[in-house]
């Protein structure tokens, strides 16, 4: 099963090769000092806070301008000033922000905004089709971190998207099922999924739950 390393898996890099140095340059090599670690394990609490502000700085390198007030709002949970955002400018957020191809609602779905996702499927609900590079709707990332109520949104909107593939094949339920988000794969199924679709490898989302040990779900597909 392909695996989009987008924005979501580059933000998550800084903070465990920080943490990682930190913890490696703090503790000898011989024993572990109980003193030392202490001591490191301060120091990975400040770079975690010095990553937080990397990863809000990231997001604008891959995504957009830094002055991108769509953005922000996005990010930020800030579903007010979205709204009047959009209202001005429907069209806006088909835009693609980065070199993966993703929009904001895209962006939306990465952060788990539930209300962001509301506002920009309500003021444009042709962007819940729009693919990204690796042909990735919003849907597939839904349906990938398990985020339930941002799945229902975009199936009410969009019904047919169930059946859209990625690059590699995947449709939705191949990324609930490859990915173990067994809550999101009974939702799915209550939507008559394309349960026979194969990816790009052959497999249908049966078999990526068995290929990848989740049994549970492989139990609920058959």
């Amino acid at each position: 099963m392909s695996i989009n390393f987008t924005y979501q898996s580059w933000t998550r890099f800084p903070k465990a090769l920080l943490i990682s140095i930190t913890i490696f340059l703090c503790t000898p090599s011989s024993s572990l000092d109980a003193g030392r670690l202490n001591e490191a394990l301060k120091l990975s609490i400040a770079f975690k806070v010095l990553a937080n502000y990397a990863q809000y700085a990231l997001t604008h390198i891959l995504y957009a301008p830094l002055d991108d007030p769509l953005l922000d709002a996005i990010v930020n949970d800030q579903p007010e000033a979205l709204r009047l955002l959009v209202a001005v400018d429907p069209e806006a957020i088909t835009t693609l922000l980065s070199w993966c191809g993703d929009t904001y609602l895209h962006t939306a779905v990465v952060y788990g905004q539930v209300k962001a996702v509301m506002i920009l499927v309500q003021a444009n609900p042709e962007c819940t089709a729009i693919k990204n590079n690796d042909g990735l709707i919003p849907l597939h990332g839904a349906a990938k971190d398990g985020s339930n109520e941002i799945v229902m949104i975009l199936l009410e909107a969009d019904p047919e998207s169930m059946a859209t593939q990625t690059e590699s094949g995947n449709t939705p339920l191949h990324f609930a099922a490859g990915f173990g988000t067994v809550e999101t794969v009974k939702l799915l199924m209550k939507h008559n999924p394309p349960l026979n679709t194969r990816n790009n490898d052959g497999e249908t989302s049966l078999q990526v739950a068995q290929r990848s040990g989740h049994h549970d779900i492989g139990t609920l597909l058959q």
